[in-house]
C-alpha cells in the first residue's frame, strides 16, 4: 500500500537454530534494503508463545532438535501485516503487526498453541467475499475474523505437496505448491478448481525451479514468481530471484517471455 515492496523467507540454513524473521525492501524489485530482524526468539519468549522452544524434527535430511523458522509470508489483509510461519516438528503460527507497520513490532496472535500442530509452510488468502482462509500443506480452513484461529475444520485439498499458496483470477481458485516432478529440484505446480475447497485437478509445471515460490503483481500489472532454485540446474541456485508470469486464457499461469517490466 506504500508504493514499496517488501521480501522476508526462511533465514539461512533451514537446518540449523535461527534467531528470528528478517525483512527486506525494494522500490524497484532489484535493489533491496535490508531491516534486520522484525520479531525474534527472544519475542516469543517475551510473549511466552509456545513458538519459543525447540522442536524435535525427523526428516529427509536427519533427525533434529530444532529451533527455527520456516516459510514465514508476509500478507497485507485489511490494512494490518501478517506472517504466516511454521516450525519444524512444532506447527504454524501467525504474527501480527500495529495496523500499518510492515516492520513491526510483531506478537503472536496465538501465543497458548500452534494453529496446527505439527504443520508446515501455512499461507493466508482473502477471497473476494473477504474470507480469510488458511491454507499448508494438504490443508485449507476458513479463519476467524481477527485471525486468532481456524473458524472450520481442515479440510483435505487433495494436494499433498510443500509450500501452498491460493491465487484467484477469473472467479477460479489456482491452488500452487512446492513438487518434484521426478527432475530433481522444486517447481510450482498449480492446480485449478471452481470451488475453494476443490476439487482441485488439472496439475501443471507453471514456473520451474520456483517451488515454494509466491506470485504478486507489481505496479505495472506484470505477474510475478518468487524462487530460490534448490538445484544446480535452476538459472539461481539457493538464492532468491524473481520470475515474470502471466496467466493464460484458459486460466493457466506460465512463464512471461515478454514481460511488461
Amino acid at each position: 500500500p506504500d508504493g514499496v515492496y517488501y521480501m522476508t523467507g526462511t533465514q539461512g540454513n533451514a537446518w540449523q537454530n535461527g534467531t528470528g524473521i528478517e525483512l527486506w525492501s525494494s522500490n524497484d524489485l532489484k535493489t533491496w534494503t535490508a531491516h534486520g530482524y522484525i520479531w525474534t526468539f527472544a519475542q516469543a519468549t517475551l510473549d511466552k508463545c509456545w513458538c519459543a522452544q525447540s522442536f524435535p524434527y525427523n526428516g529427509s535430511h536427519g533427525k533434529y532438535q530444532l529451533r527455527v523458522i520456516w516459510a514465514p509470508e508476509l500478507h497485507y489483509i485489511n490494512g494490518t501485516y501478517y506472517i504466516p510461519f511454521s516450525m519444524p516438528g512444532g506447527g504454524t503460527g501467525i504474527l501480527k503487526s500495529p495496523p500499518g507497520q510492515v516492520t513491526g513490532p510483531y506478537h503472536i496472535i496465538n501465543a497458548a498453541a500452534p494453529i496446527a500442530h505439527g504443520h508446515i509452510d501455512p499461507s493466508l488468502f482473502q477471497d473476494t467475499d473477504g474470507t480469510i482462509y488458511y491454507l499448508d500443506k494438504r490443508n485449507i480452513a476458513k479463519m476467524k475474523s481477527d485471525l486468532s484461529g481456524l473458524a472450520g475444520p481442515l479440510t483435505k485439498t487433495g494436494i499433498i505437496d510443500e509450500g501452498v499458496e491460493m491465487i484467484k483470477h477469473n472467479g477460479v481458485y489456482m491452488l500452487a505448491s512446492a513438487h518434484f516432478p521426478g527432475l530433481g529440484y522444486y517447481n510450482s505446480e498449480v492446480n485449478n478448481a471452481t470451488n475453494i475447497f476443490g476439487p482441485y485437478t488439472g496439475a501443471y509445471e507453471a514456473v520451474p525451479w520456483a517451488g515454494h515460490g509466491n506470485y504478486f503483481i507489481d505496479a505495472k500489472g506484470q505477474l510475478w514468481c518468487t524462487m530460490f532454485g534448490d538445484n544446480t540446474s535452476a538459472p539461481v541456485y539457493n538464492q532468491p530471484a524473481l520470475v515474470p508470469a502471466k496467466f493464460t486464457p484458459d486460466n493457466h499461469i506460465r512463464v512471461d517471455l515478454n514481460p511488461r517490466a
